[in-house]
């Protein structure tokens, strides 16, 4: 019957972690909001899903008793709230967990069935590429944003991950907006398109080296906090992405180059009198960037100073600009126009492998 003697603050920290994914299940989910404890030797395993992606994690036992119980993660974290360092003890007792925190706080806890668990899918992580989990995230939240929240084709939900050239690239797309990120020198392959939902489970991974890979169609990622092993397990869309380079414009009929925080600063304040997925029509001329706005609430004109080359004018989304410069880190931003009618491309004067797409409105 399982028993562990664990350190408090490294479980409250698990359950937590697994607590994000569990609420994750939707109404009407057939199984229980909880997770599924395992001692076996000198380890405790906390199982948690969502039926299509899993967090599994591995901590020390002090001491204890092999054994299993499929507990409320809700209830077994509120217990562990505001608690003292130290430790706590967990102790199945027929269809009851207890829970004694130091020597004056004890719980019991009513579980759930054993039997009732989704099966565990293969969930080791044997081999794999390094990765670091930090400059992972930012190139799925670079992107994260373009994917489409709903589609019918599910492609277009995701974001494609992939590598080629020795880069490991970020692509993601709901067939207005295109953003793409690559990180250089990645040796190995990878390809998978994550579901956009992913982003929520990938930024509980602790911010250290990981080791991924992808197989069956899931994406595997482990990453040590000492001194617990979290592995997050992710399931991809089974679909082929798009060829997103043949969009790529390579060649520009005008361009500007404008401060990166004036610019955010007036897209605020437009966007401020403007529903921020109104239209904004943005002109170039020698010198200057021209941002014009008309709404049921009024019209706004806002001028920057620029470096420019040729002139254009094209009416865009202005939710679309105020998400590029969130995700734009440089001082400078370059905007390129290959046309009236064809892709803008923003992204950063300091990096040329982030950029995002976006099409001018007829």
């Amino acid at each position: 019957m399982l028993k562990a003697v664990l350190d408090r603050e490294s479980l409250g920290e698990v359950l937590s972690r697994a607590g994000k994914l569990v609420s994750r299940l939707g109404k009407g989910a057939f199984i229980n909001p909880g997770v599924l404890l395992e001692v076996e030797g000198e380890t405790l395993t906390v199982y948690a899903t969502d039926m299509d992606n899993w967090v599994v994690q591995r901590m020390p036992v002090y001491e204890g008793e092999e054994g299993k119980a499929y507990a409320p993660v809700k209830e077994l974290t509120n217990v562990l709230k505001g608690a003292d360092g130290g430790s706590v003890v967990l102790q199945r007792e027929d269809t009851v967990l207890t829970v004694k925190i130091g020597d004056d706080a004890t719980y019991r806890i009513n579980l759930y069935n054993d039997e009732e668990f989704p099966a565990i899918p293969d969930v080791g992580v044997d081999e794999g590429l390094m990765v670091d989990v930090e400059e992972l995230m930012e190139g799925v939240e670079k992107v994260g944003w373009c994917a489409s929240r709903d589609d019918p084709r599910p492609f277009l939900t995701g974001i494609y991950v992939h590598t080629k050239e020795n880069e490991l690239r970020f692509v993601a797309s709901d067939g207005s907006v295109l953003g793409f990120y690559a990180r250089p020198d990645f040796s190995g392959d990878i390809e998978i398109i994550l579901p956009s939902t992913a982003q929520a489970i990938l930024k509980t991974l602790p911010k250290s080296k990981g080791i991924v890979s992808v197989r069956d169609g899931m994406f595997h990622i482990s990453a040590d906090d000492d001194p617990v092993n979290v592995l997050t397990v992710v399931r991809g869309i089974d679909e082929k992405y798009v060829d997103y380079e043949g969009i790529i414009p390579t060649e520009f009929v005008a361009e500007a180059v404008v401060d990166t925080t004036v610019m955010r600063r007036k897209i605020e304040r437009m966007m401020a009198l403007a529903p921020d997925t109104y239209e904004v029509d943005v002109e170039i001329t020698d010198g200057e960037l021209t941002l014009r706005t008309v709404s049921p609430k009024g019209e706004g004109v806002e001028k920057l100073a620029a470096e420019t080359k040729g002139e254009i004018k094209v009416r865009l989304i202005g939710s679309h600009l105020t998400r590029m410069l969130k995700y734009i880190d440089s001082p400078s931003v370059r905007l390129a126009f290959s046309g009236e009618s064809t892709p803008v491309m923003v992204g950063p004067t300091t990096n040329d492998r982030h950029f995002y797409l976006t099409l001018p409105i007829a």
